[in-house]
């Protein structure tokens, strides 16, 4: 009998046991788009928090906050609490403050490095179309992508500088996590622990990558040779931090006031939309418009409205299970597993409705009482299903948001 078995299998058990728990507790995230990083110093009167804040840019989705099946995310502050392995669930600082470029073996980052004209516009922020992150300062920071080939010039019709690496994509290293993360949503001004407290619902397990991404809408290359979207995501990043006309030369900026790429040619500048004011038969570029793709509609709210006009119509409550996914989704906002059983609640409760409809149809009209009571039933119907289609396309939208979208390449500002 082979006496170091059951040593070895203890030995196995250990290595096992120590390879999950550090599984579960690494994990980086992901943040890519038009993002501002900026170390919010005090957060709780001593410790630091790290705040992303991308405002609204046309031609761009709205950010997706992920681990797998996330969900779009509207307009406002929220943060990144952590819940489950000794963290608290709340939005508290971890006690670190930013970390050196190049920090551990990682090579260095190449942020843009930008100012601001006094301080953090936070009530700005919850009543304008901002989103900002607040999460816990990572242990250490790297490139998730870097654009070589970018220059930047102060005067528009001025030269632009030689092209400097640039990273357009951040990852966050944290040594320590939790099993799920948590979106509260801000409403103090300026945000703090006891003012991030509501819980929005979107809750994510901790896979190993919480991804909090901005992207483009879907272009081809020959819609966007002079890529215009990246251009206007950086002016829309300047005009945030400092609201002064960059044209006028005084922008706590000026030095970045400009991008471009250096391939571009000279003729992109015809229709840059980094210019205060440009011809109205550019549209941008050929091809491309930079549209308005909307806000994230707050489902919750619409499925209350059209469950209470359905069971309204003496609907069983928990007919097609609207009633319960109403109930889950008041004031939260819904992931993609969540849209998808919404997707099927509507179709059930569009099919009932169009029964009735049907149904009501072939009732015959007697007297004038009856008639009365039946045109007034059908109009109830036909306005729930109205609603029921507008829900549809809300669900649309949200889940085209979560799902869609070409990368965004600008660069990431960092403030100094």
């Amino acid at each position: 009998m082979n006496s170091r078995a059951p040593s070895t299998l203890a030995f196995l058990a250990l290595i096992i046991c120590a390879a999950t728990a550090l599984a579960q507790n690494r994990f980086d995230v992901s943040i890519e788009g038009p993002w501002i990083l900026y170390e919010f110093k005090n957060f709780d009167g001593a410790h630091s928090m790290l705040v992303a804040i991308a405002p609204e840019v046309p031609g761009h989705y709205p950010p997706v906050f992920t681990t797998g099946s996330g969900t779009a995310v509207g307009e406002g502050i929220y943060c990144v609490a952590f819940v489950g392995n000794a963290f608290d669930g709340k939005c508290t600082p971890n006690g670190n403050t930013w970390p050196s470029s190049g920090t551990g073996t990682y090579d260095p980052t190449h942020f843009v490095p930008v100012g601001i004209r006094g301080s953090i516009p936070w009530a700005a922020l919850i009543s304008e179309h901002v989103r900002a992150f607040i999460l816990p300062v990572p242990d250490s920071v790297s490139n998730d992508g870097i654009d070589n080939e970018l220059t930047f010039r102060n005067d528009f019709h001025g030269a632009a500088g030689g092209p400097q690496p640039s990273t357009i994509g951040v990852q966050l290293h944290y040594g320590k996590g939790p099993l799920n993360f948590h979106l509260l949503r801000c409403t103090s001004d300026p945000p703090s622990v006891a003012g991030c407290s509501t819980d929005n619902g979107a809750s994510q397990p901790n896979s190993g990558t919480l991804r909090i991404t901005m992207k483009a809408e879907e272009h081809t290359e020959a819609d966007d040779p002079c890529d215009y979207h990246v251009r206007m995501a950086h002016h829309k990043m300047l005009a945030f931090l400092d609201p002064s006309v960059l044209s006028l030369g005084h922008n706590q900026n000026q030095k970045i006031a400009y991008v471009e790429h250096a391939q571009d040619t000279a003729s992109c500048r015809a229709c840059d939309p980094q210019q205060e004011s440009i011809t109205p038969d550019c549209a941008y570029a050929p091809g491309f418009h930079m549209t308005d793709l909307g806000s994230v509609p707050d489902i919750g709210a619409s499925l209350n409205d059209f469950n209470g006009l359905f069971i309204g119509l003496d609907r069983d409550p928990g007919s097609c299970q609207l009633a319960g996914l109403a109930d889950k989704l008041k004031g939260k906002i819904p992931t993609l597993e969540q849209l998808s059983a919404l997707e099927h609640a509507l179709d059930c409760s569009a099919q009932k409705l169009n029964k009735d409809l049907d149904a009501e149809s072939r009732i015959p009209k007697q007297g004038s009482a009856k008639s009365t009571v039946l045109v007034e039933r059908k109009l109830a119907i036909e306005a729930a299903l109205a609603q029921n289609r507008e829900l549809q396309h809300q669900v649309e939208y949200a889940r085209r948001a979560a799902t869609s979208g070409k990368d965004c390449r600008v660069a990431i500002m960092l403030v100094q």
